[in-house]
């Protein structure tokens, strides 16, 4: 802060307008201000703190009623106007007094009371950068702000009342303390005294909290199947031969090809380092301590041991990979176990496609078996017919001419009647047909000897139905060695009539229209076209029997399979389970792989920062050497300005006392009683020594704030390592990370 111009009017002894430039005074140097008692030196303390604070300097024994001069007029105000500087700018403060004015109207006075204007100014003397601040309390705050300091702080430190001097000086470290903090900024060290105090306590609780978690997780682990699991030889065994089996399972058909192995269920027995050490015949008489065992153990005392429990870490992630890997080949096992099974089911599958081939094709032989025997009929039936279409046309012909033959001798024995009648009416003039006939008889009976022309034809009537009757006794050549053959199926649409009694050949050949015939003779083709193919199949028979019979013992040879495959697949579940379980646990444990390398990360910055703690303790060791150093260098320092200081005192006190004379004003207080005037010390100091002891002060109070500021850095950083390494020495952190 720095007070460049000083204005009052009607302040103190000051009746007119007074002005003081401290920039023009003091631009040569340090100045006094000197005078006689009642000259106006404090007013000029008062009127400074005044424009700021609003009060006189010292309000303990005075009033800032004596700011208002007494030797001006009800009508004239009373005003100090100060300009000063700070680190947070230029401003110009006009402030007046509370008193009593002259009433503008009337008679009497009236209460004027206090005011206050503040500039923020561009420069000293410059026009203010926005509008005044006329507010008492806005304004005292802005003052206080830029000061940075109270009334009772500016007139301890930067002007001190009269007689308060000594006070100062004669006062003890606590208030000292107290003061200087608020002025020299020191409460900051008192800030990271708090923070340390409260950054130890979070690392307190953080180190609880991290105890908590660790024992969480060791507890946690101590059920781990890894630790709790013991192995046993003949469950590893059983394991092997069983993932053997379940491998070899899906191989019937190979069963040279050899399955892996089967991996075995990981366990981890952790030894000792004790156990460790000792012989292998040792360890097999003695059997290694349990690992739960071991994880209470180094969680039994107040501080865990983090080597045992890196050691441990250390072998369960080593266990646990060894447990990841026998899974992984476990499941790729079972993979291709799975791969074979799917084969071998498809293979069944197609078995099974083929068996119910086979079962279509027996129905449908069976069908065919039961048809055989109407499919014989019929292709007899169709043998018979080609034979009877062969006949048949001669058969036609043979009735036809049949037919003509009977109307020629039926129309030969008409003419020969019609001449034995005609010859006879001749003789006996009858014409009568009855007569005729009878008379026909009767010259028959009675005449036989007379040659007529009926007696002529009648022989050739009888050798023509003769020959006729042997005509239609004698089979035909075409039905010679056919007399069995049915020509005549009763299912048939274009079939023959039966023949009834008595009906002869002529009259059945007769019967048979044209129509009937073609009918006859198409169904005849339709039934041959059947039949040939009927025919066809009936000759591919064999090879199918053949055929059938060659699928059959396939079928059965597949069906032996596929029933040894089932009970194999029907086993495939529970194994498949057993590695999917097994699976889950292998990749639950790689899970946990990742957790333990995290924890090596960790490790290794523990076995950082733990040669950072041994390096940075070196340091802080010395830095706390120096700054025990420099604090018995800056109390010397203090203690020699202090006594330096108390001899300048007791000197000038003394010098001055010296020259009291009884009734005349002391030029300090002004009194003229001197109850009790110090003596002058037989040890005095000057001004200069008491400067010389306050700058050797100054810079052992430097070298101490450095030494202290380096200190603290250096605290800091092996807090940091020190949290970093959760407390752990190189050594420790060392055997953690191998």
């Amino acid at each position: 802060m720095r007070i460049h111009s000083l204005t009052m009017t009607g302040i103190g002894p000051y009746a007119g307008q007074e002005h003081i430039d401290f920039d023009a005074v003091g631009a040569s140097g340090r100045f006094l201000l000197t005078g006689p008692t009642g000259s106006g030196k404090t007013t000029i303390i008062d009127a400074i703190v005044f424009a700021l604070y609003g009060d006189v300097a010292d309000s303990a024994d005075s009033s800032k009623e004596r700011i208002r001069s007494t030797l001006v007029g009800p009508h004239t105000e009373s005003v100090i106007e100060l300009v000063f500087s700070t680190g947070a700018g230029v401003y110009r403060v006009r402030r007046t007094p509370t008193y009593e004015r002259a009433k503008r109207r009337g008679q009497g006075t009236t209460t004027q009371n206090g005011t206050v204007k503040l500039w923020h100014l561009a420069e000293v003397g410059g026009e203010p950068l926005d509008e005044p601040v006329t507010r008492v309390g806005d304004a005292d705050a802005e003052i206080a702000r830029a000061v940075g300091l109270s009334r009772e702080q500016f007139t301890q430190t930067v002007v001190l009342p009269q007689g308060k001097f000594a006070r100062f000086l004669r006062a003890d470290s606590s208030e000292r303390q107290h003061l200087l903090k608020d002025v020299f900024g020191t409460g900051i060290y008192d800030a990271i005294q708090d923070a340390l105090i409260q950054a130890s306590r979070d690392g307190a609780k953080r180190v609880e909290q991290a105890a908590a978690d660790l024992r969480g997780q060791v507890t946690s682990l101590g059920r781990h199947p890894l630790l709790t699991e013991a192995p046993s030889p003949t469950t590893t065994a059983d394991t092997g031969e069983e993932a053997a089996d379940a491998d070899q399972a899906v191989l019937p058909e190979d069963s040279s090809r050899e399955g892996p192995s089967g991996g075995t269920q990981e366990t981890l027995a952790l030894p000792t380092e004790d156990a460790e050490l000792e012989a292998p015949e040792e360890a097999d008489s003695a059997p290694a301590q349990a690992p739960a065992k071991v994880l209470e153990a180094a969680m039994a005392g107040a501080a865990p041991d983090l080597a045992a429990l890196r050691g441990i870490g250390a072998k369960v992630l080593e266990a646990s990979s060894h447990r990841v890997a026998s899974a992984d080949a476990r499941a790729e096992a079972a993979g291709k176990a799975l791969t074979r099974a799917q084969s071998a089911r498809d293979e069944a599958q197609s078995l099974h496609d083929l068996l119910e081939r086979r079962r279509v094709l027996i129905e449908e032989n069976e069908r065919l078996a039961e048809r055989a025997e109407q499919e014989a009929t019929d292709a007899q039936r169709l043998q018979d017919a080609e034979r009877a279409s062969r006949v048949r046309p001669y058969l036609v012909a043979e009735k036809a001419a049949r037919s003509r033959a009977q109307q020629a001798v039926t129309a030969l024995a008409a003419r020969a009647d019609q001449s034995r009648l005609a010859h006879l009416a001749e003789q006996t003039g009858v014409t009568s047909a009855g007569s005729a006939e009878d008379a026909t008889g009767s010259e028959a009976d009675s005449h036989g000897a007379a040659v007529t022309p009926a007696a002529l034809v009648e022989p050739l009537v009888r050798e023509a139905q003769r020959q006729l009757a042997a005509l239609e006794d004698e089979p035909s050549e075409a039905r010679a060695g056919d007399a069995k053959v049915d020509t005549a199926p009763q299912n048939s649409d274009a079939a023959e009539p039966p023949i009834a009694a008595g009906e002869s050949e002529s009259d059945r050949a007769e019967a048979l229209s044209p129509r009937s015939l073609d009918d006859l003779a198409h169904h005849c083709r339709r039934e041959h076209g059947q039949l040939e193919t009927l025919v066809d199949l009936e000759a591919g028979l064999p090879t199918r029997e053949s055929a059938s019979q060659q699928r059959e013992a396939e079928l059965q040879r597949a069906s032996g399979q596929l029933e040894q495959r089932t009970e194999k697949l029907a086993e495939r579940p529970a194994q498949r389970t057993a590695l999917v379980e097994t699976l889950e646990a292998a990749r639950e444990a790689r899970a946990g792989l990742d957790g333990l390398q995290d924890r090596r990360t960790r490790a290794e910055e523990h076995h950082r920062a733990a040669l950072a703690v041994e390096q940075l303790s070196a340091q802080l060791a010395q830095r706390d050497a120096a700054c025990a150093q420099a604090a018995a260098l800056a109390r010397e320092a203090t203690e020699r300005v202090r006594t330096t200081r108390l001899a300048w005192i007791s000197g000038t006190a003394g010098a001055l006392a010296g020259e009291l004379t009884e009734g005349e004003p002391c030029p300090v207080c002004g009194s003229t009683t001197h109850p009790s005037p110090a003596t002058a010390g037989t040890d005095g100091a000057t001004r200069q020594q008491v400067e010389a002891a306050e700058e050797q002060q100054r810079q052992a109070d430097e070298a101490l704030s450095s030494a202290v500021r380096e200190r603290d850095a250096c605290a800091t950083r092996l807090q940091e390592a020190q949290r970093t390494s959760d407390g752990m020495d190189a050594p420790a952190a060392k055997e953690a990370l191998e």
